[in-house]
């Protein structure tokens, strides 16, 4: 059988590799002395060694690290890191640089670097260069579940997920699942198919992507203001799905967060017209050896959000953000609706009434679904009902592009 192989550099020729090693010649200070969990690329072991590190221990994947390691008081990653990878780099930093001023040695490309670093919000820049070094900022027994409780969801279709929740959080307000997420969550399940992606705003614990995942969407994106929490969760519930996770920071409205996703790494697989059974590692392979394999091939996007319209001075950058995700996918070719899972509106001065006021103003209201049921009291274990603004039902918003905006 035919090997698959990246066309990305060996972790032998890896320039970040070299920027990693001219780095530690400079100021091998940073990890002199310290037990150190390398991610992403063998070839660091030598400079991180010789740099006078008391152990190295070198994970090509960052999800095999969290359950391989535990002696580390420092992070090195370097490499080739995908936006696919970011979630789980962000809980192997977390779970090892858990005391005050450890540190943590990012070589990776630029937009990763930057991509990492907004998504650690505990910690401190010591330089920003090609190599960033950050600097944990408080000692934390357990930083990836503080004062953590489970919650366990079995859907009547698609796998059980397990999700940490934590009052610190996200924010506080986004460490635990909302009942309208999981109301949410049923309602759009029988939708998923692999060729529908999942845009999150608000994940918070990650909760509804996550679920939607299990459904059977292809591809899904947290986003948060906050992620740590989500990165956690998603690297928890990679296991029974081949479904990409991306975790990212967006808040709402601000154009530093407005990028849209890059697309798949293209990946590439032997052609056996030309070459049968050559390992996937073998050096000497040249491009006309490989077929490029087909990409996903989604035909549509929903952007999903539930309980987010409680703060009501947030609802014209939510708006703003909604409709953004949505051009972006409608953009990349795809069919775009956002979903937003609201308490039902009790009068014209309610959040719900003043969302979609302004939502009026730049997206197409395409229906408003005001008979969703909500959970019950224990009907989910780990479930807080007292968070739920009340009522049998939640309405969900279907929204859309105005006719001129998606003809742009």
């Amino acid at each position: 059988m035919a090997g698959y192989v990246s066309r990305t550099y060996s972790s032998a020729l890896s320039p970040t590799v070299q920027l990693l090693t001219n780095y530690l010649k400079q100021d091998a200070a940073v990890i002199k002395g310290r037990r150190c969990v390398v991610i992403g690329a063998d070839a660091a072991y030598a400079p991180v060694k010789n740099a006078g590190a008391k152990s190295v221990a070198i994970f090509a994947d960052c999800r095999k690290a969290l359950t391989g390691y535990a002696l580390a008081d420092a992070v090195i990653v370097v490499g080739d890191l995908e936006a696919k990878d970011a979630h789980a780099a962000v809980s192997v930093i977390r779970a090892f640089a858990r005391q005050k001023d450890a540190p943590v040695v990012i070589a990776l490309s630029a937009s990763m670097r930057r991509r990492l670093r907004s998504m650690l919000d505990t910690f401190e820049t010591v330089s920003d260069g090609d190599v960033l070094v950050l600097r944990a900022t408080t000692d934390e027994e357990d930083p990836l579940y503080r004062e953590a409780s489970l919650l366990k969801y079995a859907p009547e279709q698609g796998l059980p997920i397990l999700i940490r929740q934590s009052p610190k959080g996200a924010d506080g307000l986004g460490g635990v699942v909302w009942p309208g997420a999981i109301a949410l969550a049923r309602y759009l399940a029988p939708d998923m198919t692999p060729k529908t992606r999942i845009f999150e705003l608000g994940c918070g614990t990650g909760f509804l992507g996550l679920a939607l995942r299990a459904a059977g969407a292809g591809h899904v994106t947290l986003t948060d203001e906050f992620v740590e929490l989500a990165c956690a969760n998603a690297s928890l519930t990679e296991e029974g799905s081949d479904a990409p996770i991306i975790v990212r920071r967006v808040r709402w409205g601000c154009d530093e967060d407005a990028e849209d996703d890059p697309p798949p790494a293209k990946e590439y697989m032997w052609d056996p017209d030309v070459r049968k059974g050559i390992l996937p590692h073998e050096p000497t392979a040249t491009e006309k050896n490989l077929k490029e394999l087909p990409q996903e091939n989604a035909w549509r996007e929903f952007i999903v959000g539930a309980e987010l319209t409680p703060m009501v001075d947030g609802h014209v950058s939510l708006v703003k953000e909604i409709k953004r995700r949505l051009e972006h996918a409608v953009a990349r070719g795809l069919e775009a609706t956002a979903f937003i899972a609201m308490a039902a509106a009790e009068s014209e001065k309610c959040a719900t009434s003043s969302f979609l006021r302004e939502a009026k103003k730049d997206l197409k209201i395409v229906h408003i679904k005001k008979d969703v049921p909500n959970v019950k009291e224990g009907e989910i274990d780990g479930l807080d009902c007292s968070l739920a603004d009340g009522g049998d039902v939640v309405w969900v918003a279907e929204l859309g592009l105005m006719p001129a905006a998606t003809t742009a």
